[in-house]
């Protein structure tokens, strides 16, 4: 299941030790959601507020948001996700959606689309990848660097040893709603893939890097996977993006959750019996033998899904030389 996004609220003065006021119930957010979203009277702090109580109510109470509440926010959304909105407003607004797709409500899924909520999304995803382009170039030649040279892992540092930047929490909120949007619905997913000028995948797949924090990879994976399930459009684009090379860069993670997801990506891609899929995959550098790694894994999703991904490559005859070599460096390494 995709992790849960993060919602945001302003922080408290630093030099206070209030304990944060309780959220604003149904009634109070429906309210707050009245007031302007963005410009000079917009309250940051209090529509920030009000969206995080309304995705948290949407996932756990459906039934106390009444529909007055439901149509006032899909008429808001297009407000409240627009670059002129204040950052935690956008990211709470994306939290919002995946809130609300996964009520499977058709009329509010109808709203959602006709808000232009796609669009928008993609938009504050490729916004966010451009802030964290530099920071996220930065660590991944820094982490190349480091391996060539022996001196570390091929992977960072996992993202829990510095704070999470504000463009990774915004492409995090955002590969989430696209995620759940892209699984909803075959419409869902087509408009997903048209949005802002077809760059959905391309902006997927560019997050599918060990540069990011752990759970942009994580969401990154998962939005993957759900446009993959579209053998048609999804799948082709996914795979002109580049999405093989990327979703094999995160096997080389620490972290479990990464691993999984990576493997379950190259799967959905791979296992469907595809040879063009599996040599591409055979090709990527280290891809095969870190599979082979994950087989021994003593997490048994790990081991399961790897096996299955092995055997996928491995039925295919032309690719038995690489298989072979793949083996043979495994069991050099293990013999050292």
């Amino acid at each position: 299941m995709p992790a849960a996004a993060p919602l945001n609220a302003p922080p408290a003065h630093p030099h206070t030790h209030r304990a944060a006021p309780p959220p604003p119930s149904a009634g109070e957010a429906k309210k707050l959601l009245r007031a302007p979203a963005t410009g000079p009277e917009a309250d940051e702090r209090a529509t920030t507020m009000a969206l995080a109580a309304l995705a948290l109510m949407l996932g756990q109470m459906p039934p106390a948001l009444p529909e007055a509440v439901l149509s006032l926010v899909a008429r808001k959304l297009p407000a409240l996700l627009s670059p002129d909105a204040a950052p935690t407003v956008r990211q709470n607004a994306a939290a919002l959606v995946s809130s609300a797709v996964a009520l499977e409500h058709p009329s509010l899924m109808a709203a959602l689309l006709a808000a232009g909520a796609p669009a928008a999304l993609v938009a504050q995803l490729n916004e966010a990848i451009a802030a964290g382009a530099p920071e996220a170039a930065s660590s991944a030649a820094a982490a190349a660097a480091a391996a060539a040279a022996g001196d570390a892992p091929l992977v960072p540092a996992p993202a829990g040893t510095a704070p999470i930047s504000d463009a990774s929490a915004a492409a995090l909120n955002a590969l989430a709603a696209l995620a759940a949007l892209s699984g909803a619905s075959g419409e869902a997913a087509a408009a997903v893939l048209a949005a802002d000028g077809g760059s959905a995948v391309r902006a997927v797949v560019a997050c599918c890097s060990p540069a990011w924090p752990e759970g942009v990879q994580e969401g990154a994976a998962d939005a993957a996977c759900a446009l993959a399930c579209d053998a048609e459009a999804g799948r082709p684009a996914l795979l002109a993006a580049g999405v093989l090379p990327a979703a094999a860069s995160l096997l080389g993670s620490a972290n479990p959750e990464v691993l999984v997801r990576g493997l379950m990506t190259l799967g959905m891609l791979v296992g469907g019996g595809d040879e063009a899929c599996a040599s591409e995959l055979a090709a990527c550098p280290g891809a095969l033998g870190r599979v082979l790694g994950l087989m021994r894994s003593d997490d048994a999703d790990l081991s399961v899904i790897s096996r299955d991904l092995y055997a996928s490559i491995a039925r295919h005859e032309a690719l038995r030389p690489a298989v072979e070599a793949a083996l043979r460096e495994a069991a050099a390494g293990a013999a050292s």
